[in-house]
């Protein structure tokens, strides 16, 4: 992700974050955000198509490199997941 933003993380935690969720158990800390975003993407693995599922990582990503997606992430009441849901309901 730093690479496509020229060395700057999409948010100011963000490499922790990565590391927290690359490597659960290991003393990493996850912010909540962080977690949420991990959490839908675990979900996208587990119950997307193989398309739907490579479309919603592009669409996070290009999110995140424009900077659309901040570390509070809106504050929504619904979670990532209920979105995706929505979202990819077939």
């Amino acid at each position: 992700m730093k690479f496509l933003r020229n060395g700057v993380p999409p948010w100011p935690e963000a490499d922790e974050d990565a590391r927290a969720a690359d490597s659960p158990g290991r003393g990493h800390a996850i912010s909540p955000e962080a977690a949420r975003l991990s959490d839908a993407l675990d979900h996208a693995a587990a119950d997307l198509r193989t398309a739907q599922r490579e479309s919603l990582r592009q669409q996070i990503v290009q999110a995140l490199v424009r900077g659309q997606i901040r570390p509070r992430f809106s504050g929504a009441s619904t979670s990532w997941r209920e979105s995706i849901r929505r979202r990819w309901r077939r």
